[in-house]
Parts: C-alpha cells; structure tokens; sequence
C-alpha cells in the first residue's frame, strides 16, 4: 500500500497503525503520525473512532488499513477525512469479495459495503478516485478530496 502514497506527501496520519510498519517504509523526511485503539508504542495517538475521536491534525495523506470494517459510523468518518486530509490509502474488504454476512461478523467486521458504496460514499464527501486495486481480499483505494 505504501507504494500508493504520492510524491507530493510531506505528512502521513496513519489510522489503525498497530507495529508501524508503514512508518518503515516512508522516506525520514516525511512527518508520520500513528493512531490506534490499542496502540504499542507511546509515540501512538490512542483513538478511538467508534467513540467518534478522531486526530485534529492536517496531513496530506490518511492512511487506512483494516480500520474501516470496523467502524459504524462511516459517514462521520468519511466527513473527518474530508477535513483532514488531502488523499485517502485506504483497504477493505467489500461484500463483493467476502459476501457471508456470518464470516463477516465473525471477522468482527460492523459494515457491509459494496466497492461501489464505497466509492459513492467517498465521493459524497469531496474524494475523487485515483486508483483502485485488490491484494487478495483487500480492496486497495486512493482518492483525492477536490478542491
């Protein structure tokens, strides 16, 4: 997912980071910020989204993966991210791909969107869609909020 972040990014929010690994794969330059409901680093902002927290710093790029399953109110989230950030890496796993409602709450996924509700939701909040790829089950987003 990394590869997906643009030249132009001069600060990260990384939302769900757990170990940090995509602070290992950005360039030292670039200012990084981690969020997690659980973090295991102090340097991690503890977050909370399902509480409606969010961070009140301005980046370039939100990076998301493997949050969205977990978070009821997309719509907030979506409204967060338009405020902000410039671009938008996120994953998920669409009913598309995983369509058993049981595996998903298995999974203890809380949504249930289509790639194209997905995009439809981005989109009603300002993202345009640059790309658009999938890593097995992962659905791999990048958008631009237009100005």
């Amino acid at each position: 997912m990394s590869s997906f972040i643009p030249s132009d990014t001069k600060s990260i929010l990384d939302l769900g980071c757990s170990e940090m690994w995509l602070k290992q794969c950005i360039d030292n330059d670039i200012a990084y910020t981690g969020v997690d409901i659980d973090p295991l680093d102090k340097s991690v902002v503890r977050i909370d989204f399902n509480r409606y927290e969010f961070s009140d710093t301005y980046v370039d790029t939100i990076f998301i993966s493997g949050v969205l399953e977990y978070i009821y109110d997309l719509n907030w989230f979506c409204q967060q991210c338009n405020h902000y950030g410039k671009y938008i890496i996120l994953s998920y796993c669409p009913l598309e791909i995983v369509s058993n409602i049981k595996t998903r709450r298995s999974n203890a996924w809380v949504n249930n969107l289509s790639s194209h509700e997905l995009i439809d939701l981005l989109e009603q909040y300002n993202f345009k869609l640059l790309d658009e790829s999938q890593f097995g089950e992962q659905k791999i987003y990048v958008l631009k909020r237009k100005t």
